[in-house]
């Protein structure tokens, strides 16, 4: 039973939507928002959301860190270099008190592009 606790707080936070899309070849409508969905690790799990933005000199810029999310979170768009940017998206999972091992576990990036 120990065995099966520690695999799933060893398990970071998997991204449902949107697709992961490195080659941003098919950009999403951001006119509503894009709604960012994962499934936690386990419930008593605090999950943290960093999002970047590509700049137009190729560097990626932090653009929103959350103290701690809750799926699906929703982002709001306004402006052109964010209507029509790149975007990476990263989730880092917190193991709960009394949980072993205690520590974070890092996601993989994840892209979508803004149309």
């Amino acid at each position: 039973m120990l065995a099966l606790l520690v695999t799933a707080v060893l398990i970071p936070a998997l991204p449902l939507s949107p697709p992961n899309d490195p080659t941003f070849s098919h950009c999403l409508d951001a006119r509503t928002g894009i709604e960012l969905d994962w499934q936690k690790p386990n419930e008593d799990a605090k999950v943290y959301l960093l999002v970047k933005h590509l700049k137009a000199s190729g560097e990626w810029e932090e653009w929103l860190k959350t103290e701690q999310a809750a799926p699906p979170f929703t982002l709001s768009f306004s402006g052109g270099t964010t209507t029509h940017g790149k975007f990476a998206w990263l989730l880092f999972s917190v193991a709960p008190p009394g949980v072993e091992p205690q520590g974070v576990v890092q996601g993989d990036w994840q892209y979508f592009c803004t149309r």
